[in-house]
């Protein structure tokens, strides 16, 4: 840009000669002259000797002014064009450098994610050997200060342990194209499937009054002579242990289901199910009322129930875990 304005500066420096200037000055006649000096705002009260001299020197200085000024424009048009170039979408330098941006997002993300999968399979090995733990104890009916026996727990220390259970649910984090497994939310578990010995279920067992219910329980054994599993009923303090088969036994969810990846692990609005009744230990039948919308949602759920006039309960929030598919299609 300084080249620019320097050459148009010695341009117009290295001027013709005075005569050759004088010349056509000369030339104007006194009322062209005249009106020209007037639209410029000159005195026309000077004299006309010094009339040609005067209108050649101004029209030289806004020649020369406009001259600069082209140039400078000329100058940031090249500029802009050329910061345009570099920053335009279509330039190969600006893809390459925004691909290469990319590509190292990319891989810290991936990463990122590794080192997170990894620290959730750790949490999840910590959580399976301490139930192997408590399991053993169990059985060996020693209880530790940290799990003390069911017989001691009272109600409310109940209640909050299941919540906790709930809220610890770990959540299903799948590959991208990979499909959520069994046991992940509304996903039913495989018909081979075997619960293990600690695994929390849906059990259904006859109550005294000789009805049947269904149950939280855990599982305490199964066998593979008889398909049978030995369960015991989570608030019952250990004292009654029930041998069901199979077809009685519904395990819960092991893995929460994000409903913004997976919402098809999810059951749907007017969805028939069981559900664990609020401060309770005992399912029943009831309608999905909302679905989850965040990880952290639980369902809204409506129970059955005679005492309202359509049958069911206002909305109740259920969390996942507490949510299993209802074997039995038939309202009662």
């Amino acid at each position: 840009m300084c080249m620019c304005v320097q050459t148009c500066i010695e341009s117009r420096i290295s001027l013709q000669p005075a005569d050759q200037i004088w010349q056509p000055c000369t030339n104007i006649d006194e009322h062209s002259l005249r009106v020209r000096r007037s639209d410029l705002g000159v005195n026309t009260t000077c004299s006309t000797s010094r009339r040609p001299m005067n209108e050649c020197r101004q029209k030289t200085k806004v020649s020369f002014l406009l001259s600069v000024f082209l140039c400078l424009s000329a100058c940031l048009c090249f500029c802009f064009s050329d910061a345009y170039f570099w920053l335009s979408p279509a330039s190969p330098y600006y893809r390459t450098k925004l691909r290469g941006l990319y590509t190292t997002a990319k891989a810290d993300a991936e990463a990122e994610c590794s080192i997170l999968r990894h620290a959730l399979d750790k949490i999840a090995e910590i959580k399976s050997l301490l139930e192997e733990r408590r399991i053993a104890a169990k059985m060996a009916g020693v209880y530790s200060d940290s799990d003390p026996p069911r017989k001691t727990m009272r109600r409310g220390v109940l209640m909050t342990l299941l919540q906790q259970s709930a809220m610890t649910l770990p959540l299903w984090i799948g590959k991208p194209g990979e499909s959520p497994p069994p046991l992940c939310g509304a996903i039913p578990a495989s018909s081979d499937y075997v619960a293990k010995p600690g695994d929390k279920v849906a059990a259904r067992v006859k109550a005294v009054d000789g009805d049947e219910q269904w149950i939280l329980a855990e599982v305490v054994s199964y066998s593979h002579s008889t398909n049978k599993y030995e369960v015991d009923d989570i608030d019952e303090e250990g004292k009654e242990r029930h041998t069901l088969s199979r077809r009685r036994i519904i395990p819960l969810p092991q893995w929460k289901a994000n409903p913004e990846t997976d919402p098809e692990a999810l059951f749907s609005k007017d969805h028939l199910v069981l559900a664990l009744y609020p401060q309770t230990t005992c399912f029943y039948r009831a309608l999905i009322h909302t679905p989850p919308h965040r990880p952290q949602d639980d369902y809204s759920v409506l129970f059955e129930d005679t005492s309202y006039a359509d049958g069911y309960s206002p909305p109740l929030n259920v969390a996942q875990r507490y949510v299993v598919a209802c074997k039995e299609n038939k309202k009662k």
